[in-house]
């Protein structure tokens, strides 16, 4: 193994990897704070670089989790390949990369992956998809993820595509509303579907901590 003053620390680790997901999203480091903003991460981007070049010496379980809903990865995916890393979180001077894959696997399997990104998947949440996170008690990016995997657009559009159209303003409310509640159905269904309970929780912990 290597000397320990050599071996990267996990942040470290993580922010390499934190590049290497950036760049296949197509992100700019800007754009990437948004995205770890959106899913409750209160970083500036300054942080979001720091930890990409390698000058933030530590990460928290917490941070990682958030990091990992919002680039859609599993947990133990941030430790890729082989090597010693320099324990801050562990509890052990050194451990390896594939120590810290089976620590996430085991501790945290159920921590939710959605896929690959889907078009428009890094826009801002709508108004409409904001009232739908807070109704199922998710992020936002969840909300407007299950919207283009369930219907390939935002709520917005789908909400409007269902919309029969009426002179009386008073009509197209009450149709609204009915058309509003039956996507929100669907989306608890959608939810259900793919396990995704232990999203919902951590979710409600993230804003119960705000």
């Amino acid at each position: 193994m290597s000397h320990p003053r050599r071996a990267p620390t996990i942040a470290q680790v993580v922010g390499q990897r934190l590049v290497e997901l950036r760049g296949e999203r197509g992100l700019t480091q800007e754009q990437a704070g948004n995205v770890v903003r959106e899913m409750g991460l209160n970083w500036k981007t300054s942080k979001l670089v720091a930890l990409e070049v390698g000058r933030r010496e530590s990460i928290s379980v917490a941070e990682l989790v958030q990091l990992s809903a919002a680039f859609q990865v599993k947990m133990g995916s941030w430790f890729a390949g082989e090597g010693p890393i320099r324990a801050d979180f562990t509890g052990q001077e050194m451990t390896t990369r594939a120590e810290m894959r089976d620590l996430f696997n085991q501790a945290l399997p159920g921590i939710p992956v959605m896929g690959p990104p889907l078009p428009g998947e890094y826009e801002h949440p709508t108004g409409a998809e904001r009232r739908a996170a807070r109704h199922l008690h998710v992020p936002a990016d969840y909300a407007k993820r299950l919207a283009r995997i369930l219907w390939g657009h935002s709520l917005d559009d789908e909400r409007d595509a269902r919309l029969e159209p009426s002179p009386d303003p008073e009509t197209v409310r009450l149709r609204r509303g009915h058309v509003t509640r039956d996507l929100y159905s669907e989306m608890e269904r959608k939810l259900e579907e793919m396990g995704l309970d232990q999203a919902t929780q951590m979710a409600q912990e993230w804003e119960d901590d705000e």
